[in-house]
């Protein structure tokens, strides 16, 4: 993959630039569904005649402008039945995972067999309607504040994003433009490398990156410019673990990208977004982090994933394709279902339980304070 140095930013930034990417990934073509199994299988260490917990990660179901994972069945057998279940975010996880607690009061044997077995569906369109524009309102910006902060892992005041960001905002005349030139950046000036994970300070100094590091440089450079970000856990089916992002569009939602692929306008059907697959076992107040297994992930129907876009395609000029996604500078549909909440606050909201896709809002969280028709999109001329 082509690497450009920072000073040569301007011509990372050159829409009519070509780059040569390797293989990836493409988006699904509109209205693409993909049906999924999957069974997962835990052997949980307990202490036997006296009480135990362990603590399952649940995969959960969402919308959004642009993709949709619903979990459609989930069933589990055990060796010992739990005497309860709950649905909880245990606390200190970063980042949070829901979970499914399993409690035995007095298992009699040293270990439980759990099986889970899912059925899941994923869903991807293959538009992204959006008109905002940068800056967001002051309203969106508190709400999303922890996502446009800096942390332990995410530094946007680094010195050398400023002058990056500064460049792209100049280019841009809608966030969208933002948020692909921030990935097209990414993608060109951190080399990816498997095993190169860090906070995104130490990725920036370094030049290199697997898809976790360059994810939190995207996110940085992204809070850079006023735009909020966070980072994705994911599992590629019948593959290895992913991490990507998802950034914030005040008129479409929350919308997936990958910077560690050349197309990555977003995140198509190749993954399930997930909250991890290890699992929590608890003796007292200790807890210890298992390794659980995916035991099996295999397409219920005959389904081919899409691959191989050597060049991105560029913008045209009565709208825009970012990688193999169709970008149209408008509003969007109020037929099209936003998700306003980030996958973390959603993994957080303990009224929302796995499996069901029951997050039913309409409107920005801040639509309340807003006069009529303030910051409306308008489609330009």
């Amino acid at each position: 993959m082509k690497r450009l140095a920072l000073a040569a930013a301007s011509v990372v930034l050159g829409l009519s630039a070509t780059t040569a990417f390797g293989p990836t990934y493409l988006p699904a073509k509109a209205g693409d569904t993909r049906k999924v199994a999957v069974i997962r299988e835990y052997s949980i260490p307990v202490t036997k005649g006296a009480k135990s917990v362990a603590a399952i990660p649940a995969l959960m179901s969402f919308w959004g402008a642009t993709n949709q994972q619903v979990i459609l069945q989930s069933d589990f057998t055990y060796s010992i039945k739990p005497d309860r279940v709950a649905v909880v975010v245990p606390p200190k996880l970063n980042p949070p995972s829901k979970v499914y607690e399993l409690t035995w009061d007095a298992p009699q044997a040293d270990t439980v067999k759990v099986t889970q077995k899912l059925l899941v569906e994923i869903s991807c369109t293959n538009v992204l309607a959006s008109a905002a524009k940068l800056p967001y309102p002051k309203e969106v910006q508190e709400f999303y504040a922890s996502a446009l902060a800096t942390t332990e892992d995410i530094n946007p005041d680094n010195p050398k994003l400023e002058a990056v960001a500064k460049l792209i905002l100049a280019k841009s005349k809608y966030a969208v433009d933002a948020m692909e030139l921030a990935a097209i950046w990414v993608d060109e000036n951190i080399k990816f490398k498997s095993m190169a994970n860090g906070k995104s300070d130490t990725i920036l100094a370094d030049g290199l990156g697997n898809c976790y590091g360059m994810s939190k440089v995207a996110c940085a450079l992204l809070r850079k410019m006023g735009i909020p970000a966070e980072t994705v856990n994911a599992k590629f089916i019948e593959g290895s673990g992913h991490v990507f992002i998802e950034a914030y569009l005040p008129d479409a939602g929350w919308v997936f990208y990958d910077p560690s692929n050349a197309n990555h306008g977003f995140k198509c059907c190749d993954v399930l977004m997930t909250t991890g697959w290890g699992f929590l076992t608890f003796q007292g107040e200790d807890r210890q982090m298992q390794q659980g297994a995916f035991l099996d992930v295999k397409d219920v129907r005959p389904y081919e994933e899409p691959q191989l876009a050597q060049t991105p395609i560029r913008p045209s000029p009565k709208d825009k394709t970012i990688a193999g996604v169709r970008v149209i500078y408008q509003a969007t549909p109020k037929t099209v279902k936003v998700r306003h909440l980030p996958l973390s606050m959603l993994v957080a909201d303990l009224s929302l339980e796995p499996g069901k896709a029951v997050y039913k809002a309409t409107a920005a969280p801040w639509a309340a304070t807003q006069p009529a028709g303030k910051g409306a999109a308008k489609k330009p001329a």
